[in-house]
């Protein structure tokens, strides 16, 4: 992978599907361009929302993509829980001419893309009631992260050079 390689990340959820193009790298980190909201009840398919989004972008077109999704994601399967879109990644993907579609639930993505501490109050505060006026350590960087503001979707936080998803252990 090149330093200008480009990548698709979408947020899908019931009532809107955000995209967005992401440049970078883990080394060098990733900035979000080209961010669009796009309303699901104005395309029949999410693959007519994505081609939509790819055909208003300027620049190279992706290589990979990750799109966090509300509802579960199964293997060759994927079903939107609020929504009539369903898609299987391997057939979306080559629909978009991309080598690979990462789908990933949304909230596994929020979870994933937040920095970890080994101090709960760095954080949430001290704890209820607690006497400590310290103040609280600052949130751990993440190195190859730069993440956008809340409406830019979360399935950027996933990413990584190879955009395959991380090993479970089972």
């Amino acid at each position: 992978m090149g330093a200008t390689d480009r990548y698709l990340v979408a947020d899908i959820g019931g009532t809107n599907a955000r995209f967005a193009m992401v440049s970078g790298s883990v080394r060098s980190g990733f900035e979000l361009e080209e961010t669009r909201r796009l309303k699901n009840e104005d395309f029949e398919h999410l693959r007519d929302a994505a081609h939509a989004f790819l055909e208003s972008c300027s620049g190279g077109h992706p290589s990979r993509a990750c799109f966090a999704v509300a509802g579960p994601v199964s293997e060759g399967k994927v079903k939107l829980t609020n929504s009539t879109w369903r898609f299987c990644p391997k057939d979306l993907a080559e629909d978009l001419r991309l080598e690979q579609l990462l789908p990933v639930n949304d909230f596994a993505a929020q979870a994933r893309g937040a920095p970890l501490s080994a101090s709960w109050g760095a954080y949430c505060g001290p704890p209820a009631g607690s006497a400590s006026t310290s103040p609280s350590p600052p949130p751990l960087s993440v190195p190859g992260l730069r993440a956008g503001p809340p409406q830019t979707p979360t399935s950027s936080l996933v990413l990584s050079d190879a955009c395959t998803p991380p090993d479970t252990g089972s």
